[in-house]
């Protein structure tokens, strides 16, 4: 086995021997930038030969176009997906409205008072129901502090009382009896 390795070894050692040495050839920084500046020429010359144009300027003008298109269509993609994003938005804004609406009506038409409507309202869209009905419904049984006492005035149509005013409400009404004179009826 030794003996092989050294006949491998001598062989290889003989070959190189006999092999002429390559030149060492040193290069100026200069003369290496125009020996890379040429490979680049040739090899960007062959790309666009391949490709089937005629001049480096039209196979250029031809790449400038493709990003522009691609810039174009990539743009206008974004811009629908934005406006169909937009149109989603303000249906879904549209729609909660409506349905804000609806509940507001719904709970007038319970007894609710207006002044308590919204606090209601707000609280109904968290019941479970199939409809905005049931849900007004289900929150007010919950809840029946938010009927409003009614009773009829003196001139015979209805007017909601809040027999339990908040101390801010009654200085306010207070205030705008000293400057409009006290209300008939109260």
């Amino acid at each position: 086995m030794e003996d092989v390795k050294q006949t491998v070894t001598e062989q290889t050692v003989e070959q190189v021997k006999q092999e002429p040495a390559e030149e060492v050839k040193t290069l100026t920084q200069k003369e290496l930038n125009a020996l890379i500046a040429a490979a680049k020429k040739d090899g960007a010359e062959k790309l666009w030969k391949k490709a089937g144009y005629e001049s480096e300027e039209a196979f250029e003008s031809f790449i400038n176009a493709a990003r522009q298109e691609a810039e174009a269509k990539k743009t206008e993609l974004q811009r629908e997906k934005e406006r169909a994003d937009a149109a989603e938005k303000a249906r879904a804004e549209l729609a909660a409205r409506a349905e804000r609406a609806e509940a507001k009506a719904e709970a007038l038409a319970l007894g609710v008072g207006s002044d308590k409507v919204d606090d209601l309202v707000t609280l109904a869209m968290l019941e479970q129901g199939d409809t905005i009905k049931a849900k007004v419904e289900a929150a007010l049984e919950k809840r029946p502090w938010f009927k409003d006492i009614v009773s009829p005035s003196i001139s015979g149509k209805i007017k909601n009382q809040t027999p339990n005013m908040t101390t801010e409400q009654q200085r306010l009404d207070a205030e705008l009896d000293k400057v409009f004179g006290k209300r008939i009826g109260t």
